[in-house]
């Protein structure tokens, strides 16, 4: 076999958060998920365990449609989402952060919350964007090149 559990995992990911899997198809995704997590983690004991609380789960709206999948926790499946907007919600994080790392400010604070809501959301499959996601003709150079000249231009 070729390549890290890393690779794997990024796989995994890519595959689940572009598209709608089937309810009857969520076992088999938590399946692959906690493979890929082991394989980029580890595979000490722990690390089952946490596996084991881990899975592939979806969200319906008040009207039960189908309003996004992605990686949730535990028995009740809170999504990832969520407990990230519990995480960053509580008192005196961002003060904590920068006493633990004083050369961060109250910006940088800012970039590190937004930054880890675009990694910890891109795992997630929106069923408003799956219409756009679809296809394998991406061409990640051009819309690097696009989006580069436009930072380039507001610094």
């Amino acid at each position: 076999m070729k390549g890290s559990g890393k690779q794997v995992l990024l796989q995994i990911l890519s595959k689940l958060s572009t598209k709608v899997t089937a309810e009857h198809d969520l076992a088999k995704a938590t399946r692959r998920l906690r493979a890929g997590l082991l394989l980029h983690g580890s595979t000490a004991d722990e690390s089952f365990e946490s596996a084991s609380r881990v899975c592939w789960a979806s969200r319906y709206d008040e009207d039960g449609v189908l309003g996004q999948q992605g990686i949730a926790v535990g028995e009740a499946r809170v999504p990832l989402v969520d407990l990230f907007d519990t995480v960053f919600s509580m008192k005196g994080l961002e003060e904590h952060v920068t006493s633990v790392h004083p050369k961060l400010d109250s910006k940088d604070f800012e970039a590190l919350q937004w930054t880890m809501w675009l990694l910890v959301s891109s795992v997630q499959m929106y069923s408003r964007l799956v219409g756009i996601e679809q296809g394998d003709e991406l061409d990640v150079d051009a819309w690097v090149d696009q989006y580069s000249q436009k930072y380039d231009f507001q610094g």
